[in-house]
């Protein structure tokens, strides 16, 4: 008989039996481990047979995968959201380098960037005692660099290490309750705004760069299953900006004018679609935005700038972390019950 093959293959076998159809093959694998391989005709009559694909046995041998195979493997794949989110972000900064004359400097990206990697790593190696890929690092590394401006480099350093810091240090039932970038954002800009200020109005020309990062936008916030976060704020946020025009008087630019800008963009499809500390129900999620809509209006009428990044961390402290807490309490009380 054939030997079992362990747990962790059975996703390969099930491949194997859908390549085994397409292959349209009938002989079986040999039992004895010198038994020649049997060869996958659309695998070795490709271009690319050159190239052995294969997967690990258990029992010690490899086997190669078709074209076709390869090709289900891939469907099969569950893809992160949050490359696309990356994807959002990089063409925000070739947009910004090249057409839209952004403030920021490459040397402001990569201190970014770098300051959040390294930090990551550490922090992961030390106490989580693992290597891990600094995808989120890298995420937040691009996203200061965007938020941030700054005529000094070391803000952006500081920017970046403190936000993931604060991921490792505030925790609510294993995960973080903060978005990183927007309380390392909170605090530069609340303690230090002689050094560092937001972005506002970075949209200075090409509509037409901004047409396509905004359809880049709404499809990472589609694949992260968030696009119910970003209408229920975009919508939240018309509704205040027209209540402030009609019963506040304030002017029609100053009230619509920020949904133009870079930090507005930036701020709806990054910083409050962050699948790591967004809420798992729709609900919720649409509550939260809807939340920060309305504290954002508040203090637009107090003339407080940087008023989107205060609006989610009051958000955060006063409705996210009891959310949390209480979702935490109801998932311990049914698993104790």
């Amino acid at each position: 008989m054939k030997p079992e093959r362990e747990t962790g293959d059975a996703g390969y076998i099930e491949l194997e039996e859908v390549m085994r159809e397409e292959a349209g093959r009938t002989d079986a694998v040999s039992d004895t481990p010198d038994a020649e391989v049997p060869r996958d005709p659309c695998f070795y009559s490709s271009p690319f047979h050159m190239v052995h694909m294969s997967f690990f046995y258990s029992a010690g041998q490899y086997y190669p995968i078709s074209l076709g195979g390869l090709a289900v493997m891939a469907a099969k794949i569950k893809w992160d959201a949050r490359y696309f989110i990356l994807l959002f972000l990089i063409s925000f900064v070739f947009a910004g380098q090249f057409f839209l004359g952004f403030f920021q400097r490459w040397d402001s990206f990569f201190a970014s960037v770098l300051s959040a990697v390294i930090t990551e790593l550490l922090l992961a190696r030390i106490l989580l005692k693992k290597w891990i890929f600094p995808l989120s690092a890298i995420i937040s590394g691009i996203g200061l660099s965007l938020l941030l401006s700054s005529y000094l480099v070391w803000p952006y350093v500081l920017a970046a290490v403190l936000a993931i810091v604060m991921k490792y240090v505030i925790r609510i039932g294993g995960s973080h309750v903060f978005n990183p970038n927007n309380i390392a954002i909170v605090f530069l800009l609340f303690v230090l705004p002689q050094y560092a200020v937001s972005t506002p109005k970075q949209w200075t020309n090409g509509i037409d760069v901004m047409i396509l990062i905004l359809v880049l936008g709404f499809i990472a916030a589609g694949v992260a299953k968030r696009l119910d976060t970003v209408l229920a704020f975009v919508l939240s946020f018309v509704l205040f900006a027209a209540l402030r025009h009609y019963l506040f008087g304030e002017p029609l630019y100053y009230a619509f004018g920020p949904m133009l800008g870079a930090s507005f963009q930036l701020f709806t499809f990054f910083m409050i679609t962050d699948p790591k500390t967004t809420a798992p129900h729709p609900a919720a999620r649409m509550t939260a935005a809807f939340l920060i809509a309305f504290v954002d209006a508040l203090f637009r009428l107090q003339a407080v700038t940087n008023s989107l990044f205060y609006a989610a961390f009051i958000v955060t402290v006063l409705y996210g972390i009891p959310y949390r807490l209480l979702s935490l309490k109801r998932r311990n009380k049914s698993i104790d019950s």
